[in-house]
């Protein structure tokens, strides 16, 4: 729900339990903007918060599991895609990516708790009881630094000398 103002309007959207973006004069605190973002993130589905958490198993009984359970997750920079896949032993993390059955520019690979993975390591290397957890995500720093060049080369007068300037 937005409102321009807090009329009623505002009281319907809050009775109905949506998120309420008021504009008005008043400007929202960090920490009620916070639970604002928070919030949208949850209704949206962004919300990596939710990823299902396994840990890691013995190395020796993961590596004798017939088939492993991936509970996958692809954070786009709004929304977060979710999937359960089962997949055959001695396949790689990068294989677990092609399985999500789609195209996608997410280049980094975690695990429930946040760590980067290498995609040629192994299924059973990150599993517990033939079940991993990964996390397909942009590696924000990259896209930043792209970003950034990509606008710096788009000023006007990036290629010119500094007397064609004045």
């Amino acid at each position: 729900c937005l409102t321009a103002d807090t009329g009623t309007n505002g009281a319907d959207c809050l009775r109905r339990g949506s998120l309420l973006a008021t504009v008005t004069d008043r400007t929202l605190g960090m920490d009620q903007f916070g639970k604002a973002l928070e919030k949208t993130k949850k209704i949206i589905g962004g919300d990596a918060g939710r990823t299902v958490r396994l840990g890691q198993g013995n190395p020796d009984n993961e590596r004798a599991c017939k088939e492993f359970r991936v509970f996958m997750a692809c954070e786009g920079y709004l929304t977060c895609e979710r999937k359960k896949v089962t997949m055959k032993p001695n396949l790689t993390l990068a294989d677990a990516k092609e399985a999500f059955g789609r195209p996608m520019r997410q280049d980094r690979i975690s695990d429930e708790n946040g760590y980067q993975l290498h995609p040629k390591d192994k299924l059973w290397e990150h599993s517990n009881n033939c079940k991993l957890s990964l996390v397909f995500s942009f590696d924000r720093l990259q896209h930043a630094k792209k970003g950034t060049m990509a606008a710096v080369n788009a000023l006007p007068f990036r290629n010119t000398s500094r007397d064609e300037q004045t």
